[in-house]
């Protein structure tokens, strides 16, 4: 499989709007899972309940979708997002190194799932369950995903070993550079110069990551940001 290959494309089953971003579902958010879950063909239903539950105790709908939701658009500042269901692709699983990637595409009202690396016909696709643990090191990844799924990785990112540990380092520079690019938005010029660090950095990973594709479009933002500022400071002269 070619890198960038569409893998799927998937509607939901069904979603359920303004979720809280944190692993607890609100009493509001499970009476939409409950309504939705009623509102499915008793097919349907039966499939998403065959979905596999984490969580410990019995099995509940509740607790099927907290494992299998896919996290949709939302808003950031409040914390909430629109997450949904999706039979075919909850049967992905997860590694911190991995060889596709999902991405929710609003225009078509679909799941979609890319190859981010050219991927043999014995490997196996893999998914980050969390995207946004992408610079985090392995204790944290690893609690995160012990947290929300009970299970420890053990893809090549987590496995001990100088992977790992080569890993780890690209990862903690990426953090620094990350960090110091929040702290100087809005600083054109400083932005722009973290953003190089960071691609540079990225560049040097040999496992692909899909922030590479939005780093370079900021990137280039930041640079017609400060083309702009220096027309207009030509204008006033």
């Amino acid at each position: 499989i070619l890198q960038g290959t569409l893998l799927l494309q998937e509607a939901p089953l069904f979603t359920i709007q303004d979720v809280d971003d944190n692993d607890d579902l609100s009493p509001a958010s499970r009476e939409q899972i409950r309504r939705a879950v009623a509102g499915l063909s008793m097919q349907n239903r039966r499939a998403f309940k065959a979905l596999f539950d984490c969580s410990q105790g019995a099995k509940t709908d509740a607790g099927i979708f907290q494992t299998n939701n896919f996290q949709l658009s939302g808003n950031p500042v409040c914390g909430t997002f629109n997450q949904g269901i999706f039979l075919r692709a909850s049967r992905f699983n997860h590694s911190c190194a991995p060889n596709a990637y999902f991405h929710w595409n609003q225009r078509i009202g679909c799941l979609t799932i890319f190859a981010i690396s050219v991927i043999d016909s014995n490997q196996e696709i893999l998914v980050n369950y969390k995207h946004e643990n992408v610079y985090q090191q392995h204790s944290v990844r690893r609690a995160s995903l012990v947290n929300t799924y009970g299970f420890n990785c053990r893809c090549q990112a987590c496995r001990p070993g100088q992977l790992r540990n080569i890993g780890e380092n690209i990862r903690s520079s990426m953090r620094t550079f990350y960090a110091g690019l929040q702290n100087n938005l809005g600083n054109l010029q400083a932005e722009r110069q973290f953003r190089e660090m960071l691609i540079n950095r990225l560049d040097e990973v040999r496992i692909p990551y899909p922030q590479k594709a939005d780093t370079y479009n900021d990137l280039a933002q930041s640079y017609l940001g400060e083309l702009a500022r220096m027309g207009a400071g030509n204008v006033g002269k």
